[in-house]
Order: structure tokens, then sequence, then C-alpha cells
């Protein structure tokens, strides 16, 4: 048996590597990123499927660094891939800003929480501080530095060190934001959506769309906001969990579960597995929760792992009569048929009971059975996908 520790709640990429944990191999992602040349690209997955650690992967591959990061990278597949892809390890300077920690109740507490995350990535940075060719950046770079910067500047924040770091590398920078839906989701829950919307809209045009030194972006989150026009104007690529691109990537496959299962010598609980915690498809890979599994694996119990979403623990809550009946349906087995709407945002989840079972889906709490167009529109048979999800409907009701 493999001595290997599970990564229970890791979810950087150096730190699983360094310390020896288990990892199954998705770094073909960084060679798919790289064919594709997508200048900006969103990829749509459910909470804890593995996003995190994916874009802490692609900043340990490119970012310029004094470290020989080669060992992290040894025995992969992408180290496999051939040099025209490892020649591009190391060769560009990286901006990584998570914002899943903008889970705050009022709006200054939110947009305190992003000042200190953007201050951080301008701290990790500091090393060009000297090397800029004005004083007038530098005092600008200190403003981040020390957080006294007019709340305006933060709109312009990452556009602005990116412009810094082209000026010390001669590179253009690849950005990682992760989550960046996140403040949008807790912003609705509490009631400052406006402010929020508004802002993280100006960050990402600022960012994405109005930099001249950016060589391409990715960025993670739940829901795609295209209609709302958080991402108007912008040249973007969207991979939600109903395309094929990129699909195995995200969450393990059922051949990566095989794997681990064999590696750990327990195959005997391969159906169990299957039942409590397999059933999403994203384009048309199956796939499986990865955190649940990972969990399970190393408890030996079978039951919900997965933390339940405080957005849907609430739509569920405030839901009427009508739908509580068609999740008691659901969890019973049945299945409901609901036209698609991809393109989904927070505000649109009052304004029709179709969106929040759309929502429900693109969350993970819901799978595609199968999909038929009628009359232009394309509907969807839909279902619980697992019995961890199925004991999570129960806990919501029950509660209530």
């Amino acid at each position: 048996m493999i001595k290997e520790p599970l990564p229970i709640g890791v979810e950087n990429y150096a730190e699983l590597m360094i310390k020896g944990y288990y990892y199954i191999d998705k770094t073909l992602l960084i060679k798919d990123l790289i064919d594709l040349k997508g200048k900006v690209n969103l990829f749509m997955r459910p909470h804890q499927f593995g996003k995190t650690l994916n874009l802490t992967m692609l900043q340990c591959f490119f970012e310029k660094s004094d470290m020989d990061l080669t060992p992290l990278f040894m025995n992969t597949k992408i180290w496999a891939a051939g040099h025209s892809y490892t020649d591009q390890m190391g060769k560009y300077p990286v901006i990584m800003l998570s914002l899943k920690s903008l889970k705050q109740t009022d709006f200054q507490s939110a947009f305190t929480c992003l000042s200190k995350e953007i201050t951080k990535e301008f701290e990790r940075h500091i090393f060009i501080l000297p090397a800029l060719n004005s004083r007038e950046k530098q005092e600008k770079y200190k403003r981040f530095l020390e957080q006294t910067a007019e709340p305006e500047e933060y709109v312009t924040s990452i556009n602005f060190l990116s412009d810094c770091l082209y000026a010390f590398y001669q590179t253009h920078c690849i950005i990682l934001i992760d989550d960046y839906d996140m403040p949008l989701e807790y912003a609705y829950i509490h009631g400052y959506y406006p402010e929020m919307f508004s802002l993280i809209r100006s960050i990402l045009e600022s960012t994405l769309s109005a930099n001249d030194t950016l060589e391409f972006a990715v960025l993670t989150g739940s829901l795609s906001m295209h209609t709302e026009s958080i991402f108007d104007g912008f040249n973007i690529s969207t991979f939600s969990i109903t395309d094929q691109s990129y699909a195995e990537y995200f969450g393990f496959t059922q051949e990566e579960v095989d794997q681990i299962l064999r590696d750990y010598q327990l195959e005997q609980y391969r159906e169990d597995i299957g039942q409590w915690y397999h059933g999403y498809s994203f384009g048309n890979t199956q796939i499986y929760n990865p955190y649940s599994v990972i969990r399970a694996m190393d408890s030996g119990i079978f039951q919900p792992y997965w933390n339940t979403s405080t957005i849907v623990r609430t739509l569920i809550e405030k839901a009427d009569l009508s739908v509580r009946q068609e999740i008691e349906s659901l969890i019973a087995g049945g299945t409901i048929i609901k036209p698609v709407h991809e393109d989904i945002t927070y505000v649109d989840i009052d304004t029709s009971q179709d969106y929040l079972w759309n929502f429900l889906f693109f969350t993970g709490y819901l799978k595609k059975r199968k999909q038929y167009q009628e009359n232009g529109e394309i509907y969807m048979e839909l279902a619980i996908p697992n019995m961890e999800v199925r004991h999570i409907y129960q806990d919501i009701l029950c509660s209530n």
C-alpha cells in the first residue's frame, strides 16, 4: 500500500508536491491552455472541485522565480508532453488574486477584505519597487502596500501591477483570479449586490479588457454573468459544466477514482463511492466530487462531506410550496424538466423559478439526465446526482 497522505484541505499545488501528498495529475490543463490560446478563460465549476489547486498549479508552472520549481513537475503528464510546453515554464510574471474570502455582511467590510487581498499581491512582488522608473509609480505602489490608496485606485490596481511587472520583466503578465463571483454571492445574500457588482465589473474590465500587458488570464467561478454585462465587451472564452473542453480537469474521472482505489487497496468500496459521490457530467465526461471522495477514503465513512453553499440553503429555505414539492419528488428519485439558461445571475434567481433550477444545476446540486430542443429553447431533464446531495436536500427541508 502506498504511503502518501491524502490531501485533505490542501489547495496549494506547491505545498501538495513538496510535502508528498497523493496527487491526481491534472497538469495537461497547462498544455490545453497553451494549445487553445484563449486570451481570457473562465471556468465555471461547483465549489471544492479543484479550481484553486489548478490555479496554483498554473502559477507554479508559468511564474518567473528565483527558485528552481522543476522538481514540482518532474514525472507529471505535462513534463512528458515535450519541450514545446516545458520551455514555457518560468517565463512569465504572474498575478494571483483570490476572492474566495470576500464573504462579508456589508459592502465596506467586503471592500476592506478585497483591498487586503490586493495588498498581499503587491507585497509578493515588492522586489520590483526600486526598479520602477518614476517616483509617481513608486509612490502609487507604496499606497497599495500601506493600504492608503484611494477607493477608486483599487479599480485599476491589478492593471497597474501588471504594467509594473511588464516594465520590470519586459514580458506580458498572466493573471489568475479565483472565485471571481464569490463576493457577488455574498453581496446578494446580504443586500449590497449593486455596489459589489459595480466594483467587480470595473476591476475585471480594467484587468482583462483594458490591459495592454496581459498575456492571458484564467478565472474560476460557479456562474457566468454575461446577461448582466459583467463581461460585456470582453473577449472571453467561457467553459461551463455543459462544455466538453477541459471537462476532465476539475473533479475526478472514473479512471482516476479507480486508480486511487487500487493504490490504497480499497477496490471493495467502488460501488459505495459511486453511489455517494458520482453522478456529475461535465460535457460528456462523468465526474466524481473530488473533495468528498478523498474525505470518505480518509475516514472510511460514507456520509455528506461537501460544504452546503450558503446561497443554496437560503434559496431553498425561501422557496414556495411548489418548489419544495418538486425537491421532495427529486429526493424520492424523480426527475424534473426545465429550460436551460446558462448565463444566469444572482438577480435573475428571484425573477423566475426556472432560474433557481438552473442555478442548482450549474452549482452541482442537480445533474442532467438528458437534453433536447423544442421551439428554439433547450430543455434538460434534471435529477439529484448522488446520495450525498440527496442528504443535503433532506437536511435543508427537515431543518425548516
